[in-house]
This record gives structure tokens, C-alpha cells and sequence, in this order.
């Protein structure tokens, strides 16, 4: 029987040497579920996917990084993800700077401000803004292809007019807006850095349309 192990993990193309780092409180319990479910295209994480499929299995590489308690899992995702600036595409697989745990979990408070705390004024690069964008934008972006109706367009744009927020950080109701460890000073200017429709973002936090796995997995919320 394999010994239950908690700590940061990688994957790593031996090709380029591109890496994914996770955090898990079962590395070879998640390592299997990584392999199956890459084997079978079924990955939440396109770019891992598509390395996966073009290379191949015997190309990648699952080593440990860390062993650590469940406490620190956090907190050391963050620090190995910017340390190996594996959010980078040139670098990495990784989609965000880390933090998140896995789907479904809920973060302590103390979880959210250590994150918090580790971005708050940090100055990302050109380079990252530039991968940012790659990552939602042609078909990357949720709603690739996908055409509103006349009718739907009218009830988002009256949406968007009731709200208050359309002009964003010129208007003193606008809401903070919390996603991936970085605040935002209205949905505006978190939609415009995600290169996707401010309209469509509010719509996912008021639950009014369902959120995509990568947005739930980045916390986005109000503030």
C-alpha cells in the first residue's frame, strides 16, 4: 500500500521541460487521477492536454517538490508556481499563481488574506499580462463561438445599465472585484485584464450564468 503523502507536486515534459505544479493531500493518489484522466482527454487544464496528446506519456515526468502539512499547501503552491514561473506558457502549465486548492474547497479567511497579502502590490510583467490574455481570448475564452440572441444582448446591456456599473471605476457604486489573488478596483477593469465581457463576468458572480472551472478555480468574486 502507497504511503499518504501531503505536499507541492510537478509534471514535467521532458521535451521542454515545461512544468504543472499542484498541491495535494494524496500526491500518488492525485498522480493517478492527473494520468487517467490525461489518458483519456478528459484534463481540466487545456494546455497540460494538448502537451500531453502531442508528446505523449513516456515524455512527462510526476516528481515531489515537497512534503508539508495541509496548512502549508497553500502558501507553498504560490511560492513554487512564481519561483518556477510555471504560470508563464513559455515556462509552464499552470493557469494560475497558485492558492486555490482543489475545486470545491473553501478557503479560510486566513488562506484568503495570505494570498491576498503575497500579490497585494505586486507588479506583474508585460509577459504574464500578455499570457493572461493568451489564456482567455479566441478559444481559450468560455464563450468562444457562442452567439447571444438579440434578445439576450437587450437584457444584458439593461443589466449592465441597472447595475450602475458600466462605466466601472468612475462610478462610486462599483464593486471590488476579487480573482487569483489580485483585487480589482471594479468588474470593468477585471474584465478587461481577463480579455472578456464585464457584462459576462458579473453575470458569473451573481450566478446568473454558470461560472467556468478555471473562474471558480481563480476565487473570482466580489470583494
Amino acid at each position: 500500500m502507497e504511503e499518504i503523502l501531503t505536499g507541492i507536486y510537478y509534471i514535467e515534459n521532458l521535451i521542454n521541460n515545461k512544468k504543472y505544479i499542484g498541491q495535494t493531500q494524496d500526491i500518488y493518489s492525485r498522480w493517478k487521477t492527473h494520468k487517467w484522466k490525461l489518458n483519456n482527454n478528459r484534463h481540466h487544464n487545456k494546455y497540460l492536454q494538448n502537451a500531453w496528446n502531442k508528446y505523449g506519456e513516456d515524455n512527462f515526468k510526476f516528481g515531489i517538490i515537497e512534503i508539508c502539512n495541509d496548512t502549508k499547501l497553500c502558501e507553498l503552491e504560490i511560492y513554487y508556481i512564481e519561483k518556477l514561473d510555471a504560470f508563464c506558457k513559455c515556462n509552464g502549465y499552470n493557469l494560475t499563481f497558485g492558492g486555490e486548492g482543489t475545486t470545491g474547497h473553501t478557503l479560510s479567511e486566513e488562506a484568503k488574506l495570505k494570498i491576498g497579502s503575497y500579490h497585494k502590490g505586486k507588479i506583474i510583467s508585460q509577459e504574464h499580462r500578455d499570457s493572461l490574455s493568451n489564456h482567455f481570448s479566441g478559444e481559450g475564452n468560455p464563450f468562444y463561438g457562442v452567439k447571444h440572441t438579440d434578445e439576450t444582448k437587450e437584457l444584458l446591456s439593461k443589466k449592465r445599465i441597472d447595475s450602475g456599473n458600466s462605466k466601472g471605476g468612475n462610478n462610486i457604486k462599483a464593486k471590488k472585484v476579487f480573482c487569483d489573488g489580485l483585487f480589482f478596483t471594479c468588474a470593468q477593469e477585471c474584465a478587461d485584464f481577463y480579455n472578456i465581457k464585464s457584462c459576462t463576468l458579473r453575470s458569473w458572480i451573481r450566478g446568473d450564468r454558470p461560472m467556468p472551472d478555471k473562474f471558480k478555480d481563480m476565487r473570482l468574486s466580489y470583494a
